[in-house]
């Protein structure tokens, strides 16, 4: 069964600021990363149990790029929660999320 997905704001604006510094960078390098990441919440759609982190949250990494999609998952209502996508090189303390 597919889970739901929620994808909170920060998330949100984490994928569109990708989408535009790759975008900056080479012509279709934006749409091509908005592709995995899609991809990489399709996937979990169907296999969210990836191994926790830290504080019940859980990460996916979309091929190809140095990014992190950070999610927990609600077992009863069968959602999952995308709290941010970040760049691996990025410090991850400055995120709010993960205190």
């Amino acid at each position: 069964m597919a889970w739901h997905i929620l994808l909170s704001s920060k998330a949100k604006a984490d994928i569109q600021d990708g989408i535009n510094w790759y975008k900056s960078k080479q012509k279709g390098l934006g749409k091509r990363f908005h592709a995995e990441v899609k991809s990489s919440i399709s996937r979990l759609r169907k296999s969210p149990f990836h191994a926790i982190k830290y504080n019940e949250v859980r990460c996916i990494q979309p091929h190809k790029f140095p990014y992190l999609i950070h999610y927990i998952i609600n077992e009863h209502d069968q959602t999952i929660i995308i709290l941010g996508v970040l760049n691996t090189s990025m410090d991850p303390e400055a995120n709010w999320f993960l205190e």
